[in-house]
């Protein structure tokens, strides 16, 4: 198990410069033989053959923003070489809690990988490797995200679908369609408040997907520093989603 931290400070140690090690051939050799590899923050963030790094979901997508002393923040999203134990998925953690849908949405546009899952804070993803499945194993939820048709025009990122994992739901680690999902009407939707009485501030992202996940409720938007997210669903839990630039709340 990897606990958190710095994700740069673990493919460091054990994967410098792209090379293997003892160490990760060792744990390879766990996963051959149905063991299991685990890691929370950091440790769930290098699990893939290409990890982020670090960063904001703004900056990420390329709006523009500084930092205390006045500097400009890198924009783009950061990315590096993962561990490699889960390929073809970008992972994230925190992810609810510190709005991270734009940082990871930015990572599976730049590719190559095009499949993301984003883990919120206290809750745990079980993947077989064997079946190329994921089961959400704890009350808290996490996100899977299919960025396959992933594409922008201008201020707009689009083409994006989205399956809350919840406790005990099986599905596989797969594109959620075949086919580009169509575009949300452009029409202002249901603002997702921040805050709302009772509850906590972190979890407004997650409010968003549960909310849009309901057939025919129509698009819901939670208006974020620098881009406001909108998502609809599409079916069977499914939810398309696209990511508005610019000024927001």
């Amino acid at each position: 198990f990897f606990t958190g931290g710095d994700q740069k400070r673990i493919t460091a140690r054990y994967r410098d410069g792209g090379a293997s090690s003892p160490e990760r051939d060792a744990l390879f050799a766990v996963l051959a033989r149905g063991g299991l590899v685990g890691g929370g923050s950091a440790g769930c963030a290098m699990m893939g053959e290409q990890m982020l790094l670090s960063g904001q979901s703004a900056a990420a997508l390329g709006v523009p923003d500084t930092y205390d002393d006045g500097s400009p923040v890198p924009l783009g999203p950061r990315l590096g070489q993962g561990m490699g134990f889960l390929p073809g998925v970008l992972t994230d953690s925190h992810f609810f809690e510190r709005d991270r849908f734009g940082r990871l949405a930015a990572g599976l546009l730049h590719g190559p990988d095009r499949l993301g899952l984003g883990v919120g804070e206290d809750a745990a993803v079980l993947v077989d490797l064997g079946s190329r499945t994921m089961t959400g194993v704890t009350p808290s939820e996490s996100l899977f995200v299919d960025g396959t048709f992933a594409q922008r025009d201008g201020a707009v990122l689009f083409g994006l679908r989205a399956r809350i994992v919840g406790q005990g739901e099986t599905f596989p680690i797969a594109a959620l369609g075949d086919a580009p999902p169509q575009r949300l009407p452009s029409a202002p939707g249901r603002s997702v408040p921040i805050v709302e009485p009772g509850q906590n501030r972190q979890l407004a992202s997650w409010r968003l997907f549960r909310h849009a996940a309901v057939p025919g409720s129509g698009v819901h938007e939670l208006r974020l520093p620098g881009h406001t997210v909108r998502a609809m669903a599409a079916g069977e839990g499914v939810v398309v989603v696209e990511i508005l630039l610019g000024a927001s709340g």
